[in-house]
């Protein structure tokens, strides 16, 4: 992608509290160079979130770090060229060649592949923003070239107001079943993950426009049932 790129406004709007971290990211995204960030902390807090609402720049590219030994991170430069490399799970990047080519891009925007007898370089205007759960395994000199922002699991009353906004924002859901899905999530189910509310809506999403309560109780009490097995989280 050259040229400008317009980042919205309201790119983060269906994100509560975190107003440090939105103007720091926005602040990166409008900088003339290349600056990358790295978000830290529990699968249950909104670094999911802020990566989700990254994913709708115009040029960015998601890619998973346990799937990158399959796509592979240089080959992905080279044929998408992403403004945005939007990377979920970075402590699970294995390969060295994914890291050599992440350290290589972060520090002067240059990627060079020698491979087979076959040799390519390119030159790359690209921002990272990457997630990761364990800092341990992010080698030091990767890690150095982040700004880093930490993330906390939510407090249940956080979880509520957060999950609450984001179905009605994002999934369209009218505010009482927002209600209900949060408190039976954080009540029968002991989760605090929004992902975990997001996946309740959309299997409750009436095909005729009309929500029913006793549908979504239903869907839930099956999860609590299938959660009794093992973890509760639904993955």
């Amino acid at each position: 992608e050259e040229g400008p790129v317009e980042i919205p406004d309201d790119l983060f709007d269906i994100i509560e509290l975190h107003d440090d971290k939105k103007e720091l990211i926005m602040d990166g995204l409008r900088a003339k160079t290349p600056v990358h960030f790295l978000l830290i902390g529990s699968p249950a807090s909104a670094k999911s979130l802020f990566l989700m609402q990254l994913t709708r720049l115009p040029g960015a590219v998601l890619a998973l770090g346990s799937e990158t030994s399959k796509v592979g991170i240089v080959d992905l430069l080279f044929e998408r060229r992403p403004r945005y490399l939007i990377l979920d799970e970075l402590d699970k990047v294995g390969s060295q060649d994914d890291l050599a080519a992440l350290l290589s891009l972060m520090e002067g925007g240059v990627v060079v592949e020698t491979k087979h007898r076959r040799r390519r370089e390119g030159k790359f205007d690209t921002r990272v923003f990457a997630t990761a759960n364990r800092t341990d395994r992010i080698p030091q000199e990767l890690w150095s070239r982040f700004l880093k922002l930490t993330f906390n699991e939510y407090t249940p009353d956080e979880f509520h107001r957060i999950t609450v906004a984001v179905l009605m924002k994002r999934e369209g859901v009218p505010q009482d079943i927002a209600e209900l899905i949060a408190a039976r999530l954080l009540r029968d189910v002991g989760t605090r993950d929004v992902r975990d509310a997001i996946k309740v809506a959309r299997l409750a999403t009436p095909q005729d426009g009309t929500w029913d309560r006793a549908r979504v109780n239903r869907i839930i009490d099956l999860i609590v049932q299938q959660g009794r097995g093992g973890r509760n989280n639904i993955y």
